[in-house]
């Protein structure tokens, strides 16, 4: 018998004796998710888009870049990458559809963030009456590795500000709102708060200044997020989709079509 089958057939009786022994108490859950339990530390990040040369050189649109980090120690999150039709993004620019692919510190695809329509003028003229996007994420402790929808961002047409409601789950059970502002070029700030007329802000979404030459000359923008307090991981994904949604419909570029 080879010594890796030696050792296999060990652990098989390691196993069968520890059958009868008694089963030590469950380790109390700090996080609904335990792939994602890291973000219950982070109150505050920062999205940084990144420059593509391919775009620089061509002067044609690529797929988006960004990375995501913890805003006062700079650590590293995630890792974050479009995914996309190239034929869709010439023709519907940022109403395009997509996929975000957000992969950890570890280079594992944990969360993927879907815009699943198609909404420029061209194909339905829903633009500015609908969108949403829905935030994934992957189950590592089921064999098949499956996702599971934690939940989705709407926008909400109004002629005076940007509106948004954040639902968690399946079911799609209302936890906040967020409205902007009425001019969203430049530094912007969206505020999340428990309802569209409640006074308390709770968190923000906040398109930071890049300076004059940079803000009319590229599209790479950066962006923090000040999670509300006492929300858990699930939520804090939920509020990222938000971001990136915000980042689509008002600082991507021309809508095209």
């Amino acid at each position: 018998m080879s010594s890796d089958a030696t050792h296999y057939y060990e652990g098989l009786q390691q196993d069968s004796d520890l059958s009868d022994r008694p089963v030590p108490p469950a380790e109390p859950q700090t996080s609904t998710t335990q792939e994602l339990g890291y973000l219950n530390q982070v109150s505050e990040i920062s999205i940084r888009q990144l420059p593509d040369v391919r775009e620089m050189t061509r002067g044609t649109e690529e797929p988006n870049q960004y990375v995501i980090v913890e805003k006062s120690t700079g650590e590293l999150l995630y890792k974050v990458i479009e995914d996309h039709a190239v034929c869709m993004q010439q023709i519907c620019c940022s109403n395009r559809t997509f996929t975000l692919r957000l992969v950890d510190k570890f280079n594992r695809e944990i969360i993927k963030i879907i815009r699943p329509h198609i909404s420029c003028n061209w194909c339905c003229g829903l633009t500015d009456f609908y969108d949403k996007v829905e935030v994934w994420v992957r189950n590592f402790k089921s064999m098949r590795f499956d996702w599971r929808k934690f939940g989705y961002v709407k926008k909400f047409w109004c002629p005076l500000l940007p509106l948004f409601r954040v639902y968690e789950g399946e079911a799609g059970d209302s936890q906040f709102a967020i409205t902007g502002p009425v001019v969203t070029a430049g530094a912007s700030t969206f505020t999340i708060k428990k309802s569209w007329t409640s006074t308390e802000p709770l968190g923000i979404i906040r398109k930071e200044w890049a300076g004059l030459c940079r803000e009319f000359t590229s599209e790479y923008d950066v962006f923090s997020l000040k999670f509300p307090p006492d929300i858990d991981e699930k939520m804090k994904v939920i509020l990222i989709g938000a971001l990136f949604l915000i980042d689509y419909k008002f600082y991507e570029g021309a809508a095209c079509l």
